[in-house]
C-alpha cells in the first residue's frame, strides 16, 4: 500500500463559475489543473447558474461547514407564464398560466409576504435526500414528486425587484444557506395566480466573499499556477477573529485541549494561529466552570505534539 498523500497547503480560491458546468466538475477541474489536493466547495450552484463558487484547498476543506453557513446574495431572473418540472428553464413545462396584466404592481404587492422566515419545499430535481438517495436521481426514475420532498425553514433577508420586462422580472435576493431560488420562483408564480420558473441565476456573494474578487474558469485554467487568485490561510479569512497561541497553548490545542478565551470572543468560529501566524485550528467559545474557553472544533494541520510539562 502506498503512502498516504499529505494534503496541500490550506487556502481559498474564488471562482466565477460559468454556465453549463456543475460545481463539482468545476472544482475537480481546478484541483487537477493546479494539483491541489484535496479540494471542495462551500455551496452548490446549479449547472445553468453562474457566479461565485468558493473553493477550499488542503485542510481548508475542513472549514466548509462554517463557510457555507453565511448569507447568500443572488441576482435572479424569473419568467412568468410557465412552471416546469425542475422549476427552471431546463425542465419540461408542467403548467401554463398567464402572468397578471400588471406584473410589476402584482409583484410589489406580493413581495412583502416572501421576506422573513418561510417554509419552502425544494424542487424534486435537487440534491436533497429522500430515503437516503438524492432527490434528482429518484426524480429521473419517476420515483419522487413534490409531496415526497421534506420542507425546510429558510430566511429571505431581502427581496428587491430590479426591473420587469414583459413576462420576465429580475430580482436581488439575500437569503440563508439552503434556500432554493428555483422554489422561490415557482412560489412567486403561484402566489400571483400564474406560473413561473427561474430563467437565470447568478450568485454575487456568499458570507464574506464577493464575485467581484473571483476569477473566471477559462482565465484561471490558462495559468500554470493560481498565483494571487489563491489565498492562503489565514489571509483568506480577514474578518474571522483570531486567537494567538503560545507554545504551551499550541501543544494543548494540537492534543485536542481547550484554551482560555481571554479576548471575550462572541459566538461563531475563531481561527487559532501559532506564533508564525499559521492557521492551526478552528475553535468556538464556550462557557466553562470558571472562565470562558475556546474549544477545538477542527484541526487545520496534521501535526500533533506532546503536551509541554
Amino acid at each position: 500500500m502506498g503512502r498516504r498523500r499529505e494534503p496541500g497547503p490550506p487556502g481559498i480560491l474564488l471562482l466565477d463559475k460559468p454556465a453549463g458546468v456543475t460545481s463539482a466538475a468545476a472544482t475537480r477541474t481546478v484541483g487537477r489543473h493546479f494539483r491541489l489536493d484535496p479540494v471542495g466547495h462551500t455551496g452548490t450552484l446549479d449547472p445553468a447558474a453562474t457566479g461565485l463558487l468558493v473553493i477550499c484547498t488542503g485542510y481548508a476543506t475542513r472549514l466548509v461547514p462554517w463557510l457555507q453557513a453565511g448569507e447568500k446574495d443572488y441576482s435572479a431572473q424569473v419568467r412568468f407564464g410557465e412552471e416546469t418540472t425542475t422549476f427552471d428553464a431546463e425542465g419540461e413545462v408542467t403548467r401554463v398560466a398567464d402572468p397578471p396584466p400588471e406584473l410589476a404592481a402584482a409583484l410589489a404587492a406580493a413581495l412583502p409576504s416572501f421576506v422573513g422566515q418561510l417554509t419552502q419545499v425544494p424542487p424534486s430535481f435537487s440534491a436533497v435526500r429522500v430515503d437516503g438517495e438524492r432527490a434528482h436521481v429518484r426524480a429521473r426514475r419517476g420515483e419522487v414528486d413534490a409531496k415526497d420532498i421534506p420542507s425546510r425553514e429558510v430566511m429571505i433577508h431581502a427581496l428587491e425587484i430590479l426591473r420587469v420586462e414583459g413576462a420576465d422580472a429580475w430580482f436581488d435576493v439575500c437569503c440563508s444557506p439552503g434556500t432554493y431560488i428555483r422554489s422561490l420562483a415557482a412560489d412567486l408564480g403561484r402566489a400571483l395566480g400564474s406560473a413561473a420558473h427561474l430563467a437565470g441565476l447568478r450568485r454575487e456573494r456568499t458570507g464574506g466573499f464577493h464575485v467581484d474578487d473571483a476569477v473566471g474558469l477559462d482565465a484561471l485554467l490558462a495559468l500554470s499556477a493560481p498565483g494571487e487568485h489563491w489565498r492562503p490561510l489565514p489571509d483568506a479569512l480577514p474578518n474571522w477573529p483570531r486567537r494567538l497561541l503560545d507554545e504551551r497553548e499550541l501543544s494543548e490545542v494540537l492534543n485536542g485541549g481547550a484554551v482560555e478565551d481571554r479576548d471575550g470572543h462572541g459566538a461563531g468560529p475563531i481561527l487559532m494561529v501559532d506564533s508564525r501566524g499559521a492557521a492551526v485550528a478552528v475553535g468556538e467559545g464556550v462557557d466553562g466552570p470558571d472562565t470562558r474557553q475556546i474549544v477545538v472544533r477542527r484541526l487545520l494541520t496534521s501535526n500533533t505534539r506532546v503536551m509541554v510539562s
